[in-house]
């Protein structure tokens, strides 16, 4: 590993972290914008690995971990179901009802 490699993980890392702050919850990029013409940097290459492959696998341990203390009955996601067709349902003719008026 080199000097480079250590900068460009920095660099990665303070754009998660400028993305993280933003009101919309867009990821930033901490130094001049690439145009379509620039050559390929590895620092463009690690952060569009990790936002491809890594923010989803992040979100798939997170929704393991959270559903570890999480216990659902077969009754209970039945439930669930129900509730969640009630309010589609719901909000459903509400959008009908608008656009009738």
């Amino acid at each position: 590993m080199t000097y480079y490699a250590k900068f460009y993980e920095a660099a990665f890392l303070c754009g998660v972290m400028a993305g993280s702050m933003t009101r919309t919850g867009l990821l930033g990029y901490t130094t001049t914008m690439p145009q379509p013409t620039d050559a390929y940097t590895s620092g463009i290459f690690w952060m569009t690995l990790a936002i491809k492959y890594g923010l989803p696998m992040l979100g798939w341990l997170i929704t393991l971990m959270a559903m570890l203390g999480c216990p659902l009955t077969k009754e209970e996601m039945v439930n669930v179901q129900k509730r969640i067709a009630d309010k589609k349902d719901a909000l459903r003719h509400e959008v009908i009802a608008e656009h009738m008026q």
